[in-house]
């Protein structure tokens, strides 16, 4: 706004040290926000469902993504600590990992001023004008896939609600994670993820028996047989990709790793609601996959 000396413009900011446009501001021009009359409301813009599709019976249709606003601070702090804690859970199973988006609304002599929030989508959902941020557990494969939490299952996504962190399927899930790792794969169906893993384990010959998974009567060992970031692929139809070795929380080992695949082992995957780690316990039989070494 006009400087009433000057005639230049004043740049509000709690820091003397601006550029603005590449252009570094004269630290005179620069004023601190007037708190006493000032207010700021910070909200999480989430999607209303965690499951939407894409596919009716025999044609593919783009179903509109509605989000919703929850404040969650107020008052006249200018930043906040950014989390991906949905606003509906009292625990965030996702121990703070996972994707956010956040509106900011300031009110200055009776007029609001907004970031962008719920509005600003397309057909294919939430754009990149409102702030995201995601935070993944590193940055492996199975630590991408952490980045991708609180998103909704979108049956059939784009390549485009995927990687901007609109909602995926389980297929999508797997190869954007992987893609973030640097990897060369395109977009695919679960199908399609067979021209770049190799079979490590077919499917009609897995059996599940008293709680361990077997290949052909052998157990499989948890390390050698199957690692973490294997490729779980049920009945042709649905992908997941194995996590963690774990053992009955209630056995000597007290839930620490045993080496052996079995139904306290973890998987992560999306199905119809938001991406999760899941137990295998309400598994049977799956085929196992592996990513081919890239050239």
């Amino acid at each position: 706004m006009p400087h009433p000396l000057s005639g230049g413009e004043v740049h509000f900011s709690e820091s003397k040290d601006v550029t603005v446009n590449g252009k570094k501001i004269d630290p005179s021009m620069t004023r601190p926000w007037p708190y006493e009359s000032l207010e700021v409301r910070w909200y999480k813009v989430e999607p209303e469902k965690s499951s939407y599709n894409n596919w009716r019976i025999g044609y593919f249709e783009w179903e509109p993504l509605t989000y919703k606003e929850t404040l969650f601070k107020e008052g006249k702090d200018w930043s906040v600590e950014a989390d991906a804690d949905p606003s509906d859970k009292v625990d965030n199973p996702n121990k703070g990992l996972g994707t956010m988006r956040y509106k900011a609304e300031v009110t200055y002599n009776d007029k609001k001023l907004s970031t962008p929030g719920k509005e600003s989508i397309d057909y294919q959902g939430m754009t990149n004008k409102v702030h995201r941020v995601s935070f993944r557990k590193d940055d492996t494969f199975t630590g991408w896939l952490f980045s991708f939490f609180n998103l909704p299952y979108i049956f059939g996504s784009s390549r485009r609600q995927a990687e901007e962190y609109v909602g995926v399927d389980c297929a999508d899930l797997v190869i954007c994670a992987y893609k973030k790792t640097g990897a060369k794969v395109d977009y695919t169906n679960v199908q399609g993820l067979k021209k770049y893993t190799d079979l490590i384990f077919q499917e009609k010959n897995m059996h599940y028996r008293y709680g361990t998974f077997c290949y052909k009567d052998k157990p499989l060992l948890f390390g050698q047989d199957v690692k973490e970031g294997d490729l779980l692929v049920f009945d042709g139809s649905h992908v997941g990709v194995l996590y963690k070795d774990r053992s009955d929380p209630e056995g000597d080992l007290k839930g620490a790793p045993d080496g052996i695949l079995n139904e306290y082992d973890t998987f992560i995957h999306v199905l119809s609601d938001n991406p999760s780690e899941d137990r295998l316990d309400y598994c049977v039989s799956f085929s196992v996959l592996r990513w081919k070494k890239q050239k």
